[in-house]
């Protein structure tokens, strides 16, 4: 699926769940029209807060056709917009979203080498586009850090879990920064 072919469009989607990958990144699962929440690995959609504002999050997971993705959102308990949607997100069952949106997705033709780095929530653009990458090529490199607490790499223990053997060339780098 090629993100130029997809319409950016807003719907209605359920809250399915929520649910705490470490004291500040949370997961959320949205469900919807399978032919609505198509989407590209490493695109994204935004949610409504209100009618003026909207706020965007990387999709965290491949389209698995049956309408249903997952997002990881780091909350900023000083950010106003943060606290709008984690309340939002504790009371609503629906939540309404423009999707997809974004050119950078990976080409799952190339054959080229791919080199990925990510730290904390910046992982979730790459989930959907390098998991399907480990099991085709699986000597590309892969690198996933946090930033000032161990905690904050909140995927260092679900990923190699996930596919430990082949998965040889995942290394997890800790960046963390003792201020």
């Amino acid at each position: 699926m090629s993100a130029r072919t997809l319409t950016c469009k807003t719907l209605t989607c359920q809250v399915t769940a929520v649910e705490d990958l470490n004291p500040d990144v949370f997961k959320v699962t949205l469900a919807g029209r399978a032919e609505a929440m198509q989407h590209a690995p490493g695109q994204y959609l935004e949610l409504m807060l209100d009618e003026a504002t909207w706020v965007p999050f990387s999709i965290a997971s491949a389209d698995r056709g049956d309408g249903t993705l997952e997002l990881q959102i780091q909350h900023w308990p000083e950010r106003n917009n943060s606290q709008r949607l984690r309340q939002l997100l504790q009371v609503a069952n629906q939540l309404t979203v423009r999707l997809p949106s974004g050119d950078c997705v990976l080409d799952t033709q190339s054959e080229r080498p791919l080199l990925l780095i990510a730290a904390g929530t910046g992982f979730a653009q790459m989930k959907p586009s390098s998991k399907p990458r480990f099991v085709t090529s699986p000597h590309d490199p892969f690198h996933y850090g946090g930033r000032t607490v161990s905690t904050a790499i909140y995927m260092r223990k679900t990923l190699p879990a996930n596919g430990r053997s082949s998965m040889k060339t995942l290394r997890f780098m800790r960046s963390l920064n003792s201020r």
